[in-house]
């Protein structure tokens, strides 16, 4: 599965940005030409992070940048892949308090033995919903462009804040969204 993800990354990165990107990351970076990578493969949990980099050091951006544009994009993906997912939910709360049920179950059907991104979702208040977002394979940056695009699809005004754990382990963040409410953020 990680391999299917991986070709999709290099397939955004064509397209969103410039097909002789993903040449000089090959060359740069010794890729191997004609397919990079298997999509029936696996890879350490480590590679998306790394490709990335790369990509974002030939693109003269921050990585979390592209990251997060990148988690737009996989959004806009996952909506035309499984429409039920995204139609479910009135909002998007909602939507990330189901993602782990409704998606993940999908994906560990189809992809045996990949572990899906986690959204464990804690509602504090109606305007605040504590994310803990657990990974070992898809960077956090990933994550907060997903939940930004689900935000603009929910025609919603949030803050997302981010916070490291105390001791980090793979991809592993949690976030705060915080509903704005009259140009102030709700701080319960």
């Amino acid at each position: 599965m990680k391999g299917f993800v991986l070709t999709g990354v290099f397939d955004f990165l064509e397209k969103q940005f410039d097909e002789q990107l993903v040449f000089d990351l090959m060359d740069k970076y010794g890729m191997p030409q004609g397919g990079v990578y298997s999509p029936v493969a696996d890879y350490p949990d480590n590679t998306l992070f790394q490709l990335l980099e790369r990509a974002a050091v030939l693109l003269d951006m921050p990585s979390s940048k592209l990251s997060k544009i990148l988690g737009v994009n996989l959004f806009a993906e996952l909506s035309s892949l499984n429409p039920f997912w995204v139609g479910q939910a009135k909002n998007t709360f909602e939507l990330l308090k189901s993602h782990d049920v409704l998606l993940n179950k999908a994906i560990e059907e189809a992809f045996p033995g990949f572990i899906a991104p986690s959204f464990n979702c804690i509602e504090i208040n109606p305007d605040i919903l504590e994310i803990s977002y657990k990974s070992p394979f898809m960077p956090a940056d990933v994550a907060e462009g997903l939940m930004s695009a689900a935000i603009i699809h929910y025609n919603e005004n949030f803050y997302i804040e981010s916070k490291k754990y105390d001791q980090p382990v793979d991809f592993n963040l949690r976030f705060f969204l915080r509903r704005r409410c009259n140009n102030r953020i709700s701080t319960d």
